[in-house]
């Protein structure tokens, strides 16, 4: 893998690692493909999206940031129903 590589050429690879260094929460590991890894599929679509249309796409949020938006949401709802 590239991003393991420490003396890369590559400006986005040293960039991915730097990101990489400043979050210890990233994990970055190699996974079997077409084996049912939750997410693996929208990953890979994602990147041969944003490779051959140049387009940047938005990820899924982690897990901690949807709940707290769904809680939101809930509360609004309920607000709204109670007027």
């Amino acid at each position: 893998m590239a991003v393991l590589e420490p003396h890369t050429p590559h400006q986005l690879v040293r960039d991915i690692q730097s990101l990489l260094t400043q979050n210890r929460n990233i994990r970055v590991r190699w996974i079997k493909a077409h084996v049912g890894y939750w997410g693996n599929g929208e990953a890979d679509s994602l990147t041969k999206k944003a490779i051959t249309e140049s387009i940047v796409v938005k990820a899924l949020k982690p897990r901690c940031e949807l709940k707290q938006h769904l809680k939101e949401l809930f509360f609004k709802t309920m607000a709204k129903s109670l007027k």
